[in-house]
């Protein structure tokens, strides 16, 4: 089960990645790392920019990062709760 629920969140990650593969904008991945958990989204936004991809409810940003990787992050109530970084194979 765990597996699956991995599965999901990876192929999720996979796709919003793909969406955002052709944007112009790329986010710094230090700054990226460096926003603490807690921060409110509008904080997040002004620190390393508008995301390339935002889920349907809103609680999940993705944006590509200056090496071609990718960073989701997740708000809980409008602060930031979790974040991961996808890496691009190559």
């Amino acid at each position: 089960m765990k597996m699956n629920k991995l599965n999901k969140i990876l192929s999720a990650a996979a796709l919003a990645f793909a969406l955002c593969a052709g944007t112009a904008y790329a986010a710094g991945e230090a700054a990226v790392t460096d926003v603490e958990m807690g921060t409110h989204r509008e904080e997040v936004h002004r620190i390393i920019g508008e995301p390339c991809a935002v889920s349907p409810d809103g609680s999940k940003e993705t944006y590509t990062l200056d090496g071609g990787n990718a960073a989701v992050l997740r708000y809980c109530g409008g602060r930031l709760c979790f974040g991961y970084i996808v890496i691009r194979q190559r």
